[in-house]
């Protein structure tokens, strides 16, 4: 089974490291992702169905790849997909958590 949630990025900043001295140039170390869920009312859009099954969601991350800078834009939309992975079995019925 997999899952699907679209995400709208709402921001993404540039992660640096070196020094705090604006003379010196610092080298980009990665940038940081912020993105929530896609939400509409208008039942003809295609983020509607999107929007009833996931109403809230927020992801972020730190992506340290170059080659995946400038990647993620501000205002773009992005499907992202959950499934198990392949070396964890299928929890079909999973016990519930004790409660303390």
């Amino acid at each position: 089974m997999t899952v699907r949630a679209r995400l709208i990025c709402q921001s993404v900043d540039e992660n640096n490291y070196g020094s705090t001295d604006k003379s010196i140039p610092v080298e980009k170390y990665g940038e940081l992702i912020r993105m929530s869920a896609v939400y509409s009312t208008d039942l003809q859009s295609p983020n509607y169905s999107y929007s009833q099954a996931t109403p809230y969601a927020d992801l972020i991350m730190s992506i340290t790849n170059p080659a995946v800078f400038g990647f993620f834009l501000p205002g773009r939309t992005y499907d992202l997909t959950f499934e198990p992975t392949p070396e964890e079995p299928e929890i079909t019925n999973p016990d519930p958590l004790p409660v303390d």
